[in-house]
């Protein structure tokens, strides 16, 4: 995070990073076992924004399961789905509303970057967004193997998120 500076009480533009932050290095470090542990099964929600991110920094994430996708899998096409989004399906399976990143960060020329978002709300904003997705997955998870879409899931949609992420790191969006 960066503190903001103010003039004429308006925040402008994040200037200097705020104290008592972790070196994202030493963090990443840390992580980087974990991540690339293969008896280590990561869940999360548009998992290949995560690869990407991840990618960058040299860590290779792996094995990943995505709550979008299992939804995807087992309710493509149904009448009355909403989708597949992290707040489509916060709503259906918990009637919660999860903060919109785009709410909390503005639009326009008040936008501000992730960086500049207060702690209280950055970080309650990056812990909802995992807790969301452990509990779609946990919900959904079992239905695959029940309703027989284990193979479409396992064998179609999951290996296409690393080939998509590598895609859009070489140029293809």
């Amino acid at each position: 995070h960066r503190t903001a500076e103010a003039e004429g009480g308006e925040t402008l533009f994040a200037n200097g990073v705020a104290s008592g932050q972790i070196d994202p290095d030493a963090a990443l470090a840390r992580l980087k076992p974990l991540l690339e542990d293969p008896t280590v099964l990561k869940v999360g929600q548009d998992v290949k924004f995560d690869l990407l991110v991840l990618r960058r920094r040299g860590i290779v994430m792996a094995p990943i399961d995505d709550a979008a996708l299992v939804s995807y899998a087992l309710d493509i096409g149904r009448p009355g789905f909403a989708g597949h989004g992290r707040e489509q399906l916060a709503n259906k399976y918990f009637r919660h509303t999860p903060a919109v990143l785009g709410d909390l960060l503005g639009k326009g020329r008040k936008a501000i970057g992730f960086e500049s978002l207060p702690a209280k709300d950055a970080t309650a904003y990056a812990a909802e967004t995992p807790d969301l997705a452990i509990r779609v997955h946990r919900l959904l998870a079992p239905r695959l193997a029940a309703e027989r879409k284990t193979t479409v899931y396992e064998t179609l949609e999951r290996p296409l998120v690393p080939v998509l992420a590598r895609m859009e790191e070489r140029g293809v969006a």
